[in-house]
Parts: C-alpha cells; sequence; structure tokens
C-alpha cells in the first residue's frame, strides 16, 4: 500500500473508492465506522455504535 503524506493536499478523485478502502481497513481491525459527509459536504468518520447482544431474558451479558 502506498504512504500518504499528510503533509500535503490530498486530491481525490473517487471518494466512494477511499470511503470503501478506509470501511475495509477498519473490518480487518474489528471496527465499524459511520461515514457521511456533514452539512458542509465535509466527511465525518467516527466509530459506529457497538451491537450489543441481550440474552433470551433480555440481560445484556
Amino acid at each position: 500500500m502506498a504512504r500518504i503524506d499528510l503533509n500535503k493536499d490530498i486530491k481525490v478523485a473517487d471518494m466512494q473508492a477511499v470511503l470503501s478502502a478506509i470501511r475495509s481497513e477498519a473490518a480487518v481491525h474489528g471496527l465499524r465506522l459511520e461515514l457521511a459527509p456533514n452539512e458542509d459536504n465535509v466527511w465525518i468518520i467516527r466509530p459506529a455504535p457497538q451491537k450489543t447482544e441481550s440474552t433470551s431474558k433480555g440481560a445484556l451479558q
């Protein structure tokens, strides 16, 4: 994988490909992310809420 110089502007031609790569990399590490543009069309990336599983009685384990 190529290294990115974060001291320079990054130009993206295909944002969906970038978002897909970010999701895939997060999944490799067992993470889920929410990715969405805000009202200023700035992409917000944050951890997705963890799904909790309940027992048959509804108690969390």
